[in-house]
């Protein structure tokens, strides 16, 4: 049962020459089965061809908001949709992306039943241009929070932009993000990293809402990268997290806490515990430290694999 005094939400559009297909997007979010509150478009500096589609697709719903600016990349949409909407959970969106109506409902039911969970990463559904789809289903747990396992190696605690959606309280903490000219595509690290050095509790959803377009003008899934595409990309991850440890004045090694950390984790996976145990070989702990950190670590992985989920 949806409670009458629950928070208000926003859906944050990021549109770049997606004229053909924003449309849909529009309208999965202005016909969610529990009304979005804002619907905020940030078109950056689209072609005039593309911006008509938009202004088109907008239509006269008083909740729909047109935000258009000179091109920045995908970051600085997100900064200025941000800046332009109170709510409190906001919702992202990738222009040719669109959600099933019951998407919103779903996510609010977990953000209702645990006030404590700050981030929630839905499942997708993979929509080819032949018209088949692929699920991609997450299992409902609470992955717990990721500081500690994101601190000195950006692992990845979330999901695509169009699958995420967050406490404003949490994004508050680090948008507007100043790094505009390096994040014009993949913006989605910026928003799981940020969230995860910000400490949120994160939740993985497994209800299928979100319909995840692949075609030929995706702007990074199915494009070919070599190794120095990979290289910078990697690069420019580990100095955006080394950016926000400072913004967030994190000490220079956490790791004495991983196992601590590991235990929020619900089901944990062999991915989660391959994570961890990174992050204790690597630090700077002493050998002991190391090695009772690890057994530590692996008696909550055999273990908590066995727990159920919490209804």
């Amino acid at each position: 049962m949806m409670s009458r005094n629950r928070p208000t939400t926003a859906c944050l559009i990021n549109h770049f020459t997606y004229g053909a297909f924003v449309g849909d997007a529009i309208r999965s979010a202005l016909e969610q089965t529990i009304a979005f509150d804002e619907v905020v478009v940030v078109d950056d500096g689209s072609r005039p061809q593309d911006l008509d589609q938009l202004r088109k697709a907008r239509g006269s719903d008083p909740r729909v908001q047109l935000i258009e600016k000179t091109n920045g990349g995908q970051l600085s949409c997100f900064n200025v949709g941000f800046e332009h909407t109170r709510a409190d959970i906001l919702f992202f969106l990738d222009a040719d992306d669109y959600w099933d109506p019951g998407y919103l409902a779903a996510a609010l039911q977990v953000y209702e039943r645990r006030p404590d969970i700050s981030f929630v990463a839905a499942s997708r559904r993979l929509c080819f241009a032949d018209g088949t789809c692929k699920e991609e289903r997450l299992v409902d747990r609470d992955v717990g929070f990721s500081v500690v396992r994101c601190h000195r190696h950006p692992h990845w605690v979330g999901a695509p932009t169009s699958c995420i959606s967050a406490r404003r309280t949490i994004l508050a903490q680090f948008l507007p993000f100043d790094a505009h000219s390096t994040w014009r595509t993949c913006a989605d690290e910026c928003l799981v990293y940020g969230t995860s050095l910000a400490g949120a509790r994160k939740f993985e959803m497994g209800a299928m809402h979100v319909n995840y377009r692949l075609h030929d003008k995706n702007a990074w899934h199915g494009k070919r990268q070599d190794a120095s595409d990979i290289l910078w990309r990697r690069l420019e991850g580990m100095r955006m997290c080394e950016l926000l440890r400072n913004k967030f004045g994190l000490p220079d090694d956490l790791a004495a806490l991983a196992p601590l950390e590991f235990r929020t984790v619900q089901l944990p996976t062999s991915r989660d515990f391959r994570h961890y145990r990174e992050v204790v070989i690597n630090s700077g702990l002493g050998m002991t430290s190391k090695l009772m950190a690890l057994v530590d670590l692996s008696m909550t992985y055999w273990f908590g694999r066995k727990r159920e989920p919490k209804k």
